[in-house]
């Protein structure tokens, strides 16, 4: 059989993650029509496929693995301090992430000044920064995460990188890329 890679977006890759348990075992079908999963209770759930060439990622994931900066938090309190933002900032979607390597410390903050700190448990910085991003891609970036901690860790490219994170161990062969806003 032919391997078959399917690149699924993060915002549809969290309805699945709403349907299914963490631990639950998914048998996936595809073919060149369809896609699609059988859950543990024999529901069958199927997409069909365009005739699109699969996108090409490896350059992508090769220049955001070269990190050298990263923050590890608890994935609720950062979820609140964006939905906390948002409500004292609802006409701006803007998110300012302060991370101040000498006090250890996460600050998050609306462009009109609002700010919260954010718990966290690891910094690994090389100098005190500030990442703007649109506060609802960052928060769409989390659906997916279904582990108590994540890293959002970046170097020198455009592109962050938010990887799951269980008991101080990875979540193996995942990552959500985030692109800040510049």
């Amino acid at each position: 059989d032919e391997e078959t890679l399917v690149l699924i977006k993060h915002a549809q890759a969290s309805l699945l993650s709403k349907v299914a348990a963490p631990a639950e075992v998914l048998q996936v079908f595809a073919s060149k029509e369809y896609f699609g999963y059988m859950d543990g209770n024999m529901n069958i759930a199927l997409v069909g496929r365009t005739d699109l060439d699969p996108l090409e990622y490896q350059a992508i994931k090769d220049v955001a693995e070269n990190t050298s900066n990263s923050v590890t938090f608890e994935v609720s309190d950062l979820k609140d301090a964006l939905s906390t933002i948002s409500k004292l900032s609802a006409v701006n979607d803007s998110i300012i992430l302060s991370i101040d390597n000498e006090a250890q410390e996460v600050k998050a903050s609306s462009i009109a000044g609002d700010e919260i700190i954010i718990p966290v448990s690891n910094i690994n910085v090389e100098e005190s920064t500030t990442i703007n991003f649109t506060r609802s891609v960052l928060q769409e970036a989390l659906i997916p995460v279904n582990t108590d901690h994540a890293r959002l860790e970046w170097g020198e490219s455009v592109i962050y990188r938010i990887i799951p994170t269980e008991g101080g161990t990875d979540e193996e062969g995942i990552f959500i890329g985030v692109a800040p806003d510049e």
